[in-house]
Formats: structure tokens, C-alpha cells, sequence
């Protein structure tokens, strides 16, 4: 028993040696080949990743050539979340670039730390959401009540995989440039859906639920407006906070990118006629202007380009410099001195 106890704490004790990354992750397990069972599912991933995205393309092509296309959907329903119809084909083409580069990644990397990034931080909830965005498309050109109901439901289902998928990414699998393809080709396209569903489909689509759009007049457009207003100052205040810890470029530009597309809708412009409300114009303006300061400041503190001063004790107003103080350990030069220069030594210049 005595020596069964003793190799127990041997045992623990190597395992409080052993490196760990800035992540706490322990390095020695970072290129452990995957389990069998791992395996098979990154197999799997492998097939069924492509078969949504083709599902999800063909979808959004039938979607635009029958009629009611979806841009004439987009045009006849506005609501205070509407996209441009151009720029959303814009964005969804650039998140199929990236989901595509996703599904090669799965194929060809040899990298078992990849590999078990792609298994256990997306795993088949992407698949999932590229499935559950087809049935949205379709619900969204039907256009009745159950449909619009439905549609509601399948937008906070695609929310809470992509949730899921960025927050086993951020604890597990945190973005690092050590790892450039997970991080462009793993986390990026999970959140371009995640921003796209929680940043403009999903309200769209509640507030034509609930017939808050023009196509039921200004009136009942107008009721929404409260609405509107609360959900873009919180994914404001949300962005920001986001953007000013994580300095996430991605997160920065496809949020801006969907913000802009919801200004230059041109059935509810910024100044016209059939503008939309002013104040929500400037809590878009406001939203995104924070948002670049959130990003710009903190990369300018951590390399140095803005240094904030702050005033010395001994230089404020009130304090006199009448008959200074010197330390007597000080040298006779530097007792003169009535801001001491503290001798410093640097490998590069030697004593300063």
C-alpha cells in the first residue's frame, strides 16, 4: 500500500512538470494522434461538411431564380434590420469561401492538433447550421404565418451551435497565429454565421413575425421601433466590449460589413424620404465608431505608439520646491537634481 501511494504521488508530480502552453494546455499533448473514435468522426466531418455546403449553395440558387426570388423577398418586406440584398449575396459568398477552405482543411492537414480542433471545436454543428440555414431560405420565400414561425426557431437554432462552437473554440482552441489555417479557417467562418444570424437575421425575422415591416405599413413599422433600437445598443455595447478584450479583427470587419449593408438598404436610406429613424442611424454610427476606437487604442498602447503620461507628485501646482530634499546616499551631482535621474543599465547601451 505504502508504495502504491508513493507512485501515485510520483505519478501527480509529473504531471505538475509538465509543460504548459500561455493557454494551459499541456504541450506534450498537443500532437497526441486523435483516438479512433475521434477519427471517425473527423471521417465523417469530412463528408458531411461538403454535403451541407452543397446543400446550402443550391438552396441559396434556387432561392434567387424562382419567383418570389429572395431579393424581391428583401425589397417587398423591410424591416429595421434589412440588408442591402447585394451585399448580403456579398457576405454569404465570403463565408462560403471560408467554409469551403474548411472542408479542404478537414481533408488535407496532417496535424493532429488540427485535426482535433476541427472534431472537437466545430465537429458537426457547422454542418448542422449550413442544413438548418437551407431550411431558412426556404421558410423565408414561403412566406406565411408557420413559416415565419418556423424560421424564428431555426435562426435561434443555427444561434446556439455557432455559440457553442465559438466557446469551445475560445477555451479549448483560442485563436493563435502559431496556428494561422485554425485560425482562418476554423474560427473565422464560425463566426461569420454566428454575426450573420445574431447581429441581423434573427431580429429580421422576429420583427416580420410579429409584422413589424413596411409591407404592413408605416404604422406598424413604427411599432418595432423600441425593439430596434434596445437590440442595436446591446450588440453595440456587446461588440465593443468583445472587439476592446480580444482585439478580433474578424469580428470587427464582418460586423461593420453587416452594419453598413443594413444602412445602404436602398428601400430605407439614412436621409430620403423613406428614411429610416434617425435615432437608430446614429446608434449604428455611434456602434461603429466605438467599435474601431475599441480596436485601434488597445493595439497602439501594447506596441507603443501612445504612451499616456501622468503628472509626477513633486510637479503638481500646490507643491513647493523650496529647499528640496535630496537622499544623502545619492551622489553630489544627482542631490541637485530636483527630478532625480535613476541610473539604469540596458545590454544595448550599457549605464544610462
Amino acid at each position: 500500500v505504502h508504495g502504491s501511494a508513493m507512485t501515485q504521488v510520483a505519478v501527480r508530480q509529473r504531471a505538475d512538470e509538465r509543460p504548459v502552453d500561455v493557454h494551459g494546455n499541456e504541450e506534450e499533448n498537443q500532437y497526441v494522434p486523435l483516438t479512433p473514435r475521434q477519427r471517425a468522426s473527423l471521417r465523417f466531418l469530412q463528408i458531411n461538411t461538403p454535403m451541407s455546403l452543397l446543400c446550402c449553395i443550391a438552396t441559396g440558387l434556387i432561392s434567387t431564380l424562382i419567383v418570389p426570388s429572395m431579393h424581391y423577398v428583401f425589397r417587398s418586406q423591410p424591416t429595421y434590420f434589412t440588408m442591402a440584398p447585394r451585399m448580403f449575396l456579398a457576405y454569404s459568398i465570403v463565408m462560403l469561401f471560408f467554409e469551403f477552405g474548411f472542408c479542404l482543411l478537414s481533408l488535407i492537414t496532417p496535424n493532429p492538433h488540427t485535426q482535433r480542433c476541427i472534431v472537437q471545436g466545430a465537429g458537426s454543428r457547422l454542418a448542422l447550421s449550413n442544413y438548418i440555414l437551407s431550411m431558412w431560405l426556404l421558410c423565408r420565400i414561403i412566406d406565411t404565418n408557420m413559416t415565419m414561425i418556423l424560421g424564428s426557431v431555426v435562426l435561434v437554432g443555427i444561434l446556439l451551435l455557432t455559440a457553442t462552437n465559438g466557446l469551445v473554440l475560445r477555451t479549448k482552441y483560442r485563436p493563435r497565429w502559431v496556428h494561422p489555417f485554425e485560425l482562418l479557417l476554423v474560427h473565422v467562418p464560425n463566426k461569420l454565421v454566428l454575426l450573420l444570424v445574431g447581429q441581423v437575421l434573427l431580429w429580421d425575422q422576429l420583427m416580420l413575425t410579429w409584422g413589424w415591416d413596411r409591407s404592413m405599413g408605416r404604422h406598424a413599422l413604427g411599432e418595432g421601433l423600441w425593439f430596434a433600437a434596445l437590440v442595436q445598443s446591446l450588440i453595440g455595447i456587446a461588440l465593443v466590449v468583445w472587439i476592446s478584450l480580444t482585439s478580433d479583427v474578424s469580428v470587427y470587419l464582418a460586423s461593420l460589413f453587416l452594419d453598413v449593408a443594413v444602412l445602404k438598404f436602398h428601400k430605407m436610406p439614412v436621409i430620403g424620404p423613406n428614411s429610416r429613424p434617425f435615432v437608430l442611424s446614429i446608434i449604428l454610427s455611434v456602434s461603429m465608431g466605438l467599435r474601431t476606437i475599441a480596436l485601434i487604442l488597445p493595439m497602439m498602447l501594447d506596441n507603443g505608439f501612445l504612451v499616456i503620461c501622468h503628472t509626477h507628485r513633486r510637479h503638481l501646482p500646490q507643491e513647493a520646491y523650496d529647499q528640496p530634499v535630496a537622499p544623502a546616499s545619492l551622489p553630489a551631482a544627482e542631490q541637485n537634481e530636483r527630478t532625480r535621474l535613476l541610473a539604469s543599465r540596458d545590454v544595448a547601451y550599457g549605464t544610462t
